[in-house]
């Protein structure tokens, strides 16, 4: 697992990034922040989703209006789930050979991973406590 630390000068604050050219939640003091690292996506994907913690993907496309209105909901979910779960997303236009593998016709598309298996699926919109029950049933 390659795993790097971050300075968002922005920010003024360190993040750790786990894999390449996924866009990853990290933790951070002042919240949730995103970032992007290159690398070989298919095979560091295959290696996050293998977690005995659910991980929880968001396919998503920057122009998508209710993905960007996803954010603050993701955010508010990362805070109540902490460690429990990690949240990752992935943008289908730059990596559009997970979209093909996991067959995500509409954005955005949600898929909960626990050892490798996808157990259970979601397109649309949706709340940070449903997202937290589905989450809290595989935890």
């Amino acid at each position: 697992m390659n795993v790097r630390l971050l300075y968002d000068e922005q920010n003024r604050d360190f993040s750790v990034i786990i894999i390449k050219q996924i866009t990853i939640f990290a933790p951070c003091k002042r919240g949730l922040y995103i970032y992007q690292k290159k690398g070989k996506i298919m095979e560091k994907f295959e290696d996050l989703i293998q977690s005995q913690s659910p991980v929880l993907v968001d396919f998503f496309a920057e122009w998508c209006g209710p993905c960007k209105a996803m954010k603050p909901i993701l955010e508010d979910l990362k805070q109540q789930v902490g460690e429990k779960a990690r949240i990752v997303k992935i943008d289908v236009d730059t990596h559009e050979e997970l979209a093909v593998k996991y067959r995500i016709q509409a954005v955005p598309t949600f898929i909960l991973f626990k050892k490798g298996e996808a157990v259970w699926r979601h397109s649309g919109m949706i709340q940070a406590s449903e997202l937290k029950g589905v989450i809290e049933q595989y935890t």
